[in-house]
């Protein structure tokens, strides 16, 4: 097939063949255009690409750091939680113990005599 091509083309007149050349001269150039407009394009997506990891990455690291510091509160605040349920029961304790003790004085005194 190529090498008919090859005879054809030779077969032609000399303006046929400039014609032809010309016009394969101009496809080249487009499409080596082509192809630099495609490595730009391509070199400036790579960049965007890059960019958008590092950013993505830099929100991983936030979103880590927020997780941490959220699970540091929590404990914070069950441990605050547990010492004052515990502070209070002792409150309570106290005072049952401080009624418990005044009951006990009053119903150990001796009683008062309504006569004289």
């Amino acid at each position: 097939m190529y090498t008919q091509r090859l005879l054809d083309t030779l077969a032609q007149d000399d303006s046929e063949v400039r014609r032809r050349l010309a016009d394969q001269s101009r496809k080249t150039t487009v499409l080596r255009v082509n192809e630099k407009a495609l490595t730009r394009r391509y070199t400036m997506m790579q960049e965007i690409e890059a960019s958008l990891r590092k950013e993505n990455s830099k929100m991983k690291n936030e979103v880590v750091a927020m997780e941490t510091a959220v699970t540091e509160r929590l404990g914070y605040l069950q441990r605050y939680k547990v010492w004052w349920c515990h502070r209070e029961l002792h409150r309570l304790y106290a005072t049952l113990q401080l009624v418990y003790r005044e009951w006990w004085t009053i119903i150990r005194s001796p009683p008062v005599s309504l006569h004289r």
